[in-house]
């Protein structure tokens, strides 16, 4: 019996050939629909924004409407009064013949129509405001799909063109490691926002001497790169790498890491440079100068000179500006875009939600350590902020030539200018820092104690039980 007669390679072939410009066709369709998509939602934005600024002018005219006629009401009532008082010295209305009853009747017509205009007008500026807020609303929405196709398409591209995939575990910034394998933490610091552009003071004597440069916020990854090449920056509070990588190498009593730590690093920048900055150092009486001439004991100077020196400074925090680009939903209007550099959408929210609270959570974040966040049953929310404060090690940047490792003694917080919601918008923070003993020298030269730069070796590294001292478990 003959078997079935084979396919042949041509036929094969053709039928997948087939396939494949039927699977490119639909592709192509899809993208066409997605791009014919994408092009209606930006007339459709369009459209929304258009609306939204003619309801912005129509609201400013019935305001100026509402302002005119509560004058116009309010003259009207006066008028009424002034006669009833002078046809009725005592406020009786027996003392009224029947010409002033009539007079006051006349009087009482303007008040009657002024306050239904009032209501009318009012009437009118709720409606507004309810359109305003759907169609801003519905700007979001847009605005939020679109972002999500960008993502996707940019996904989708990347994984067609075989480029490197993440690695599992290194999206949530939350490490599940318990096996007692090492910790590390992203090199890259997180900051907080920067404040609107418009916030950043253009005039005075500190813009003349910088030759009108406006000093923002600039996007380096570290604070160790700030100020380089001569450039303006900000100063900055930041994590510790070497002594945050100590903490979540310790281990407990079982013999495992810690289960439920941030690994990401973070810094608190400054909104503007302080004015002013008062330092001071104090002689160690109780060291003996002839025994630490002779260098028989190179370790006594840190010892001795641990936490005896002070940086105290004053810092403004501004959050005015933002809540004027801000809601509940994020920034309302993106174009042209406020900020000097690209903040994420939880950024938006938290900030409209807390004002300068959440500048402040950075510095929590700082410095209570990988272990800081926790849901708070009073906020209903997450914070770093505990109460007090964890004895960290931290970099203070204060400028090029002005960098330590200090230990924060404590800080304090007065809110200036609050909005109806009451979230502080103007703050001002004083800040005590003790120095640690930065880097003296062996000898040979051999560097002992905290390390300014990175990468640098620091044999200073906090113990076991200066971890224990620190609050860290």
């Amino acid at each position: 019996m003959p078997y079935p007669a084979k396919p042949s390679s041509k036929q094969v072939t053709y039928e997948e050939a087939s396939k494949t410009a039927l699977d490119a066709k639909k592709n192509q369709d899809n993208e066409r629909a997605k791009e014919k998509a994408k092009e209606e939602q930006k007339k459709k934005l369009a459209a929304l924004k258009a609306e939204v600024n003619s309801v912005d002018q129509q609201l400013k005219t019935v305001k100026t409407l509402i302002d005119n006629e509560e004058f116009t009401l309010n003259q009207a009532k006066k008028a009424y009064n002034d006669y009833f008082k002078l046809a009725a010295p005592n406020g009786l209305q027996s003392e009224l013949n029947s010409s002033e009853i009539a007079q006051l009747a006349t009087l009482q017509n303007p008040i009657t129509v002024s306050q239904n205009r009032l209501t009318g007008y009012k009437s009118r500026r709720t409606n507004l405001n309810n359109t305003r807020k759907d169609r801003l609303k519905q700007i979001n929405d847009l605005v939020g799909a679109n972002r999500k196709y960008q993502i996707d398409k940019a996904k989708s591209e990347k994984n067609s063109s075989g480029g490197p995939k993440k690695p599992p575990g290194t999206g949530s910034g939350k490490s599940t490691n318990n096996k007692g394998g090492a910790v590390n933490v992203k090199g890259q610091y997180n900051y907080n926002p920067p404040m609107v552009k418009s916030a950043y003071f253009r005039n005075g004597i500190a813009a003349q001497t910088l030759g009108q440069e406006i000093i923002t916020a600039p996007g380096y990854e570290s604070a160790q790169n700030s100020w380089a090449s001569g450039k303006n920056s900000r100063g900055t509070i930041q994590m510790d790498k070497k002594f945050v990588t100590k903490v979540l190498k310790k281990k407990d009593p079982k013999g495992t890491t810690f289960t439920n730590f941030d690994d990401k690093l973070y810094g608190f920048r400054f909104s503007y440079n302080p004015t002013t900055v008062s330092m001071g150092w104090q002689i160690q009486t109780a060291m003996n100068p002839e025994f630490l001439a002779s260098g028989d004991d190179e370790f006594v100077p840190i010892s001795a000179g641990l936490l005896s020196s002070v940086v105290e400074f004053t810092l403004w925090l501004n959050r005015i500006e933002d809540m004027k680009l801000l809601s509940d939903q994020g920034l309302v209007y993106k174009n042209p875009y406020p900020y000097p550099r690209t903040i994420t959408a939880k950024d938006e929210k938290e900030l409209w939600k807390k004002g300068t609270m959440y500048d402040l959570e950075y510095l929590f974040k700082t410095l209570n350590g990988p272990h800081a966040t926790f849901k708070s049953e009073m906020l209903q929310g997450e914070t770093a902020d505990r109460g007090w404060l964890r004895p960290a090690i931290v970099e203070l940047h204060l400028g090029a030539q002005m960098r330590y490792k200090v230990r924060i003694q404590d800080f304090s917080v007065n809110h200036i200018m609050f909005n109806s919601r009451m979230v502080p918008l103007l703050s001002t923070v004083k800040l005590t820092c003790l120095r640690f003993n930065d880097s003296p020298e062996r000898k040979g030269g051999a560097p002992v104690g905290p390390s300014s730069g990175e990468g640098k070796t620091w044999s200073g590294s906090p113990s076991p039980s200066d971890l224990q001292a620190a609050g860290y478990r």
